[in-house]
């Protein structure tokens, strides 16, 4: 079948008369570098645990590739996340890459369990910013939801370093019905460390959040059993009655901190 031949309208015939179109502009990239990741967050939207990332297929050059023809399309903003980022064994050379490139905001969103000194003293000399999330202040909650020992010590840890190299860092905390005292709590305590930004938001319910994260799920049910055993500790402190904190530990109200149901 052939279609039928374009006609060209008069008055578009001329070069002078053609239409104008504004060249195509890119305003931020973000590259998925790997989906392999160290932690095993009973949320995460991309599946991601410490044997994925076997179907990764893109190769060094060809990120060069994608940020270069971004940085051609007007592109200055360019984030770096996975899985996680770093596990890359192309991300320093890559990181190293768009700021020779001459991007003008660079971010590596990662979970900071691991930040090599040659990481840290590039970030610190050519104004690399870096995004994490922490789940809470309380290390047992944080790592409930990592299923990882030690994530929340190494995570702050390195928050920290960053705080104290001078690069400045941004957190996420993902609610898990937690209640808004034990946000703000987090909050302030991100906050404390140097973290410049900090917001809330929920979980994004596909991936793991989407089964995960439902109240069938053991991964879900253990995670808020924390949030609950968070919750009577609060009351304790509070000196509020009991009844309060028991009843956030059976999973009825994990919103009651205060001993006023919000």
């Amino acid at each position: 079948m052939h279609l039928p031949a374009t006609t060209i309208p008069d008055e578009c015939a001329s070069a002078d008369k053609a239409p104008q179109f504004a060249p195509p502009t890119v305003k931020f990239v973000s590259l998925e570098l790997t989906n392999r990741c160290n932690l095993k967050c009973v949320h995460c939207y991309t599946e991601s645990t410490p044997e994925s990332g076997a179907d990764d297929l893109m190769s060094a050059d060809d990120y060069e590739s994608v940020m270069l023809q971004a940085f051609s399309l007007g592109c200055r903003v360019l984030q770096f996340i996975g899985g996680e980022a770093q596990l890359s064994p192309d991300f320093y050379r890559l990181l190293k890459k768009a700021k020779s490139i001459g991007f003008e905001y660079i971010e590596v969103f990662t979970n900071l369990t691991r930040l090599p000194e040659e990481v840290l003293n590039f970030a610190a000399e050519n104004d690399i910013k870096f995004a994490t999330s922490v789940y809470s202040d309380d290390s047992q909650i944080h790592d409930s939801v990592t299923r990882v020992r030690s994530s929340h010590t190494r995570t702050v840890k390195n928050l920290k370093r960053l705080t104290d190299k001078g690069v400045e860092s941004r957190a996420a905390i993902i609610k898990f019905e937690q209640s808004e005292a034990a946000v703000e709590h987090t909050r302030t305590f991100l906050k404390d460390l140097g973290v410049k930004s900090v917001r809330a938001s929920q979980v994004r319910e596909f991936g793991r959040g989407g089964r995960h994260c439902g109240r069938e799920s053991p991964h879900g049910s253990s995670v808020r059993a924390l949030l609950g055993l968070q919750a009577l500790r609060g009351a304790q402190r509070s000196r509020l009655p009991m009844r309060y904190g028991q009843a956030v530990a059976r999973g009825k109200y994990f919103r009651v901190i205060t001993g006023r149901n919000h």
